[in-house]
């Protein structure tokens, strides 16, 4: 099962990880500028308290892929998503960057056609489900 939450420690994130049993680990999102690190450095706390293992980071919107050029350019912070997994003790097991293609066609409901326009993100969210399935 998997459960998306914000960012943060609310009451919602405590009782699920109180109510629910069995293996559970946590995959925790953020993007490389510092506001957004901040609060994940929050949820990296709040996993440690109640003993809920880090799977691992994923880094979203790291870099930009130019629609005309394909080439990809850091346009926020970059290396945020990295020392986050160095904090937290686990891997970053992706860094999707921001892709107009990518977005419009899964804004138009065809992520298949969003993955195959997009090999930089397809790879990386192959290598993150990979990652997650084997357990490492």
């Amino acid at each position: 099962m998997i459960l998306d939450f914000p960012p943060g420690t609310g009451d919602e994130v405590l009782s699920a990880c109180q109510m629910l049993t069995g293996n559970k680990r946590a995959v925790i999102v953020s993007t490389p500028q510092e506001v957004s690190l901040a609060d994940c450095r929050k949820c990296v706390d709040f996993c440690k308290q109640v003993e809920v293992p880090i799977a691992g980071i994923i880094e979203n919107m790291s870099g930009f892929v130019c629609p005309d050029c394909g080439h990809r350019h850091e346009i926020f912070s970059s290396g945020g998503g990295q020392k986050l997994a160095e904090l937290a003790g686990c891997g970053l097991i992706a860094q999707l960057p921001l892709d107009p293609v990518f977005l419009r066609k899964c804004d138009s409901g065809d992520v298949a056609g969003a993955l195959s326009s997009s090999p930089a993100i397809a790879g990386e969210m192959d290598k993150a489900a990979s990652l997650l399935i084997s357990g490492n």
